[in-house]
């Protein structure tokens, strides 16, 4: 569901930020209570879907892919200053290159 893809992208922005991703009721925490409220019935139901998100989050932030990323995307930013939308997207496209470049794909591709 593209709510809980945002709300784990969310949590592990914070996550990669060093930030902590459950401060009650602020910024990217408060967005993943809500999307977890509006797709559930009850309390412990809310609670739970976060708990999974929050876990998802740490998940993906962990992965040496995101890490790839991440790291070079901050060596941008620190080389550059800052990075509009159109620069920050050129600068995923690299690293995703350099990265499947150096890490060969685990998966057969299949032709079409």
């Amino acid at each position: 569901m593209v709510a809980i893809d945002d709300a784990t992208v969310a949590a592990s922005g914070c996550l990669n930020a060093g930030q902590d991703p459950v401060p009650a009721g602020v910024g990217d925490h408060y967005f993943v209570r809500k999307v977890s409220e509006s797709l559930t019935y009850s309390d412990a139901e809310a609670e739970a879907l976060e708990a999974w998100i929050l876990e998802r989050a740490r998940a993906l932030v962990e992965h040496r892919h995101f890490r790839w990323l991440a790291d070079h995307v901050a060596e941008a930013l620190e080389r550059d200053g800052e990075l509009d939308e159109e620069y920050f997207v050129n600068e995923v496209e690299r690293a995703e290159l350099r990265y499947r470049n150096q890490i060969p794909d685990s998966q057969p591709r299949r032709s079409t």
